[in-house]
């Protein structure tokens, strides 16, 4: 029978353990009172000039960690992904063929529940397209860079896997790596909060970008964007997510129509 000492230096471990995963848990929440805010073209160069493998202005020292790191973040930006979304991706969901896709696996018995850092799937499933660029940096990781990271104890099926032991990455450990990032000086100089909320909001705008380009009607681009970002029919949450880019459309179209008119003046 254990005595009181070993009761007590058991019931400690796990008061810890418990601290640990709501410490885990807020580190993961969006501070209080600070938006994340999308980030504009002219600020996604800049971003690209500091995340690249190899800018003399990327944080990570590792090659392999950069490599890995340029991918999650373009990946987050493309796929519209929640962050939840993005450290749940596995191997088996990337498709490179002619016509790239990344699916995002609809919630089954296995993600429902939260892990320990509240990772967790709350979304349609969905299969989003992405660039031909994009696919390459995912070839090079998956042919190159992830070996380098695995560890052959720790077998993972994860797609982005840690450099510290070769397993899944966490949500906190995304956090932190886009919070090295939003560090970085030429970012700071932006004054945007950059956070994994802010990626989605990003690539909602992006997107929205791109297909008014194309001459999508309102209803196509509506429709595309809740099915990428796995929102329910009938959500505000597309035009929430891309306020900017139909701002600034609304501006285009007002300033050409100011244009082509003449001033009458008294």
């Amino acid at each position: 029978m254990p005595n009181r000492e070993t009761f007590f230096r058991v019931s400690l471990k796990k008061q810890l353990r418990k601290l640990r995963k709501h410490i885990r848990h807020f580190a993961n929440e969006a501070e209080p009172g600070q938006k994340s805010t999308d980030l504009d073209p002219s600020d996604l160069e800049v971003l690209e000039e500091v995340i690249h493998p190899h800018s003399t202005k990327n944080p990570f020292k590792s090659h392999t960690v950069r490599v890995r790191n340029y991918c999650l973040i373009h990946v987050a930006i493309q796929i519209l992904a929640r962050r939840s979304e993005l450290v749940l991706l596995e191997i088996e969901d990337i498709d490179l063929s002619a016509k790239p896709t990344i699916t995002i696996k609809k919630p089954d018995i296995n993600n429902r529940f939260k892990r320990s850092d509240g990772a967790s799937l709350k979304t349609r499933g969905r299969a989003v397209p992405i660039t031909q660029w994009l696919a390459e940096a995912l070839r090079e990781y998956l042919s190159e860079i992830r070996t380098e990271l695995l560890r052959p104890r720790t077998p993972s099926k994860a797609l982005f896997i840690s450099s510290r032991d070769g397993r899944r990455l966490s949500a906190y450990t995304t956090n932190q790596i886009i919070e090295q990032v939003a560090n970085q000086a030429d970012i700071v100089s932006l004054k945007k909060r950059l956070h994994p909320h802010a990626l989605r909001a990003t690539g909602s705008n992006e997107m929205r970008r791109n297909l008014t380009e194309a001459g999508a009607t309102p209803l196509e681009i509506n429709e595309a964007l809740t099915y990428a970002g796995g929102w329910s029919n009938g959500s505000a949450q597309p035009d929430e997510y891309s306020r900017t880019a139909m701002s600034e459309r609304l501006g285009k179209l007002l300033r050409k129509q100011g244009n082509n008119r003449t001033p009458r003046l008294p």
